[in-house]
């Protein structure tokens, strides 16, 4: 008779117990099959590992089937980033606040949610008035609300003590702007301008330029006269820096204030400060406005020669890549390329509607863009973003099967994609097949083409798309 009974037995501690030899395997180097390039350090490890931790390295990998691939993270501290990895294969990680910064940066590009909720813990349990502010600018950049919420009221609380702490002399212009400005941070006259006056003595000589925009953080309305002159009289940075002297006596006047016992001080200041600091801002006035702007351009300009362009529907085009040529660069030299381009818009003149539709029928000419990196001018958008995916995007690992479009994240190549199909939900333009995700569309046209293997002849390295071969 047959035996219809059955146990099943489980093992507790299989799975950590497969992931403490993958992670002694990586340590030695065994049967890895993807080299990570981290600051010009090499480290070795498993993909499905990656693949299974980190949705970002997921959309990266499943389309690479390549064995022994390189892929290059952008990270300045290999040790971080080794924190990070080593977090994969353990699930343990130690947070300091000499790498937590790093940590929120990897975490946030690599999608590892519960990295930051530790950093979050790690941050909020040891707050104190030596690192309270080094919390707050960091809950801002990274864009951690809760955590800000509570770091903001602590500091609020607490706010003589982190007044005279050595913390709020290390912040940099930028930062110490956004605290005097934060409404939650209330600070009396004196302790403002004390701290204000603190930090300026900290370096005096590079600082004191910046006094001028930090004073007028405090609204006079909100100052008390009284300690306002008792300050004016006492503190030293006054008897050391005479233009921080006449930068708060000058805002002062400016907004009515009634300062008899300073006024002959002013007036000596005034005629030595006044007339060099209004000419450096009509300088930094006039160079801000004649910022890249060509040779060419200003030749054009004295003739008084509008420059021709495009019909709309030219001019649409040429939008359009500057949009995809945008989201194919690095987040580094983007913003820097986004402004440029913004400065190169701004110097147009253009020709009145009459001129410009009989003027677009007789020309095509194409308007010079310049590359943002080695400022070498080509006459077409789209030659601009093949120049900058071969000659400055060394670590390219995104092109469009479509376009010309080249990017370096997979999130910025589906986007683009989407462009290329309507949907969702998205439809193959080779048979019936339709989906709602762009990634599977993008998978399911790979099997309508023979794929290729290309192999190094100077090494192993193979893989399956040209570019990456190139």
């Amino acid at each position: 008779m047959a035996d219809k009974s059955s146990t099943t037995f489980q093992s507790s501690d299989f799975s950590a117990a497969l992931f403490r030899k993958l992670f002694e395997q990586k340590e030695a180097s065994k049967f890895c099959d993807i080299t990570l390039l981290v600051n010009n350090k090499t480290i070795k490890a498993h993909r499905n590992v990656l693949a299974c931790n980190s949705p970002y390295f997921d959309a990266i990998l499943k389309n690479h089937k390549i064995i022994r691939e390189q892929i290059a993270v952008s990270c300045m501290d290999s040790s971080s980033f080794n924190a990070i990895l080593n977090f994969m294969y353990t699930g343990e990680i130690t947070v300091t606040h000499s790498i937590v910064e790093e940590l929120l940066k990897l975490a946030n590009q690599f999608l590892l949610n519960k990295v930051v909720d530790y950093c979050v813990e790690f941050l909020g349990t040891k707050l104190s008035v030596s690192n309270c502010l080094f919390t707050y600018f960091l809950t801002k950049e990274f864009k951690l609300k809760s955590l800000c919420d509570i770091v903001e009221n602590w500091v609020a609380s607490h706010m003589e003590e982190v007044c005279k702490e050595d913390e709020i002399l290390e912040l940099s212009p930028h930062q110490l702007v956004e605290f005097f400005k934060n409404k939650t941070f209330i600070l009396s006259t004196n302790q403002a301008l004390n701290v204000l006056s603190m930090w300026v003595l900290r370096d005096t000589e590079k600082r004191e330029k910046h006094f001028g925009q930090l004073i007028k953080c405090f609204p006079t309305n909100d100052l008390e006269p009284v300690e306002v002159f008792h300050h004016l009289d006492t503190n030293n940075l006054y008897n050391k820096s005479e233009l921080c002297l006449y930068r708060i006596l000058d805002y002062l006047i400016k907004n009515n204030w009634m300062l008899s016992n300073f006024k002959t001080r002013y007036d000596v200041l005034q005629v030595k400060y006044g007339q060099i600091l209004n000419e450096n801002c009509m300088v930094d006035s006039k160079q801000s406005k004649s910022v890249n702007v060509e040779p060419a351009e200003l030749k054009s300009f004295e003739k008084k020669e509008p420059l021709m362009i495009k019909a709309k529907v030219k001019r649409k085009q040429q939008i359009l890549f500057k949009k995809l040529l945008l989201l194919g660069l690095k987040p580094d030299i983007r913003m820097s390329a986004l402004k440029m381009l913004n400065l190169k818009k701004k110097s147009l003149s253009f020709i009145d509607d009459k001129e410009d539709n009989e003027a677009n029928q007789e020309s095509d000419e194409k308007m010079g863009i310049k590359c943002p990196i080695c400022l070498t001018t080509i006459n077409d958008s789209l030659l601009l973003e093949q120049h900058l995916a071969l000659s400055h995007a060394k670590n390219v690992t995104y092109k469009c099967g479509l376009c010309s479009f080249v990017c370096q994240y997979h999130g910025d190549y589906l986007n683009h994609m989407k462009t290329h199909f309507s949907g969702p939900p998205f439809k193959c333009d080779f048979c019936d097949f339709n989906v709602e995700q762009i990634t599977k569309l993008i998978s399911h046209r790979a099997q309508h083409f023979d794929e290729n293997i290309y192999q190094c002849t100077f090494c192993s390295f193979k893989c399956r798309l040209k570019q990456n071969f190139i």
